[in-house]
């Protein structure tokens, strides 16, 4: 069940990190360094631009739009995809 939970709090952190909060603050919030954060960050980026996972496609196509995702659209997302 860990990997689940870990998984959850990559997404909070990368949909956090797009919606304006810095590295810094989220590290503050997750109990993480500032180089984790940004690993974090680089591997949710890297899973955004080519994960076949609903969340994902769905970043994408919001990306596309050239519209940006706000937090609360991308924790719905999170929920839906349960």
């Amino acid at each position: 069940m860990r990997h689940k939970k870990t998984k959850e709090r990559n997404r909070e952190i990368f949909a956090g990190f797009k919606a304006g909060q810095t590295a810094e603050s989220l590290g503050e919030r997750y109990g993480l360094s500032v180089e984790r954060i940004r690993a974090i960050l680089i591997d949710e980026r890297h899973r955004q631009d080519l994960s076949p996972e609903y969340f994902y496609r769905v970043q994408r196509s919001v990306t596309a739009c050239g519209t940006r995702a706000s937090g609360l659209d991308v924790g719905l997302l999170m929920k839906d995809e349960v």
